[in-house]
């Protein structure tokens, strides 16, 4: 039996790195296909601990984010959760159904690629696409570099993935009150402390409701 409302099917564009909307892949193919999108960012405890970050690059990130909802047309923004990216996915599922996930190959550190195999067998086991778009010329996993020249060159010469922000079937995510109460920014989990990797435990303020043992 279909539910008297179902839930509106949707795809997450999740920004790890990749900062902007202009040559954006994942954003391309989601506009070009006409998913309804969420644009999705976590302030992840496991990479705020990682001694890898510091306050600085975090500080780069609210402002990409920033800049990004200054130019994204209202209602629409990014939707920035303090948890781990299964736990946000986890909580996005209340209110919406999610078809699709779509993201960047981030490469570099371990706890990343740990974080990414974990993503990928969740939403694999949920029958939710997940579909990756190269970074660059180094491609995630492979054993070797053999193909590294002719990767960069097929990367560096294919047209910039650009479309027209207000073309975009932007979710109104900002319609629950849940969501929104569960909305974070830098400040919010930080506060006015100056170091997080050292300073201070993300868990400490890790909000209640998106605490994993509080998701179903």
């Amino acid at each position: 039996m279909v539910p008297d409302n179902p839930k509106p099917s949707i795809t997450i564009i999740w920004f790890k790195r990749d900062f902007r909307l202009r040559d954006h892949e994942p954003l391309f193919r989601a506009v070009e296909a006409k998913e309804n999108i969420l644009p999705l960012f976590c302030w992840e405890p496991s990479l705020i601990e990682d001694p890898h970050m510091d306050v600085r690059h975090w500080r780069f990130v609210q402002q990409s984010i920033d800049d990004i909802n200054n130019q994204l047309p209202a209602p629409a923004r990014i939707l920035t959760l303090h948890c781990e990216v299964i736990d946000a996915f986890k909580f996005i599922a209340r209110y919406y159904t999610i078809s699709a996930v779509r993201s960047y190959q981030e490469i570099g550190l371990k706890v990343t690629h740990n974080r990414d195999v974990e993503v990928a067998n969740y939403l694999n086991n949920r029958n939710i696409a997940l579909k990756e778009s190269q970074f660059g010329a180094v491609i995630r996993g492979l054993p070797h570099r053999a193909r590294w020249q002719s990767n960069w060159e097929h990367h560096f010469t294919t047209s910039t993935y650009d479309f027209d922000i207000n073309s975009a079937n932007w979710v109104a995510w900002t319609q629950h009150a849940a969501i929104n109460d569960a909305e974070k920014n830098f400040d919010d989990i930080a506060g006015d402390r100056a170091s997080i990797s050292r300073q201070f435990d993300p868990y400490s303020v890790y909000e209640t409701n998106l605490r994993p043992e509080v998701i179903a």
